[in-house]
């Protein structure tokens, strides 16, 4: 989930982890939502509290969250749980709202605009800065 993890020479693991995400071992993990790293690395939710949420091991998802396995995750806004459970978002898209885009602010379109006129601008159709529409996983709509 959201990491490049290389082993090193000595055996150990270096991560470069996403924002929000925790190097834990050989794998970048959510501590709020992670059942097998909930709250710190390794502390494992079980029995009477197998979910995670919010960082502490609970009977029950609160906040609400929602149940994918034994994490508790915001759909409208993990880009890995997006809309629902397992939904990922592609490309390093945002998660809003329960759906997948372009985070706000970022340049998802690349250069110009394609009509020639040399201004850069447009909606994203030819490359320029996508302002508006929904992502469907495969286009802007």
């Amino acid at each position: 989930m959201g990491s490049s993890c290389l082993q090193q020479a000595s055996g150990a693991y270096q991560c470069q982890c996403q924002p929000g995400l925790q190097a834990c071992g050989n794998s970048c993990v959510d501590l709020q939502s992670d059942a097998a790293n909930c709250g710190t690395c390794g502390n494992v939710c079980g029995g009477d509290t197998p979910y995670c949420s919010l960082g502490a091991c609970s009977a029950t998802c609160a906040g609400g969250t929602t149940a994918c396995g034994f994490s508790c995750v915001d759909t409208a806004s993990n880009p890995y749980h997006c809309g629902g459970c397992g939904v990922a978002c592609d490309g390093g898209l945002a998660c809003s709202a329960g759906t997948c885009g372009c985070a706000a602010g970022a340049n998802c379109g690349g250069g110009g605009d394609g009509d020639g006129d040399g201004d850069g601008g447009g909606d994203g159709e030819y490359g320029g800065y996508i302002t508006s529409g929904t992502w469907k996983g495969y286009a802007w709509t």
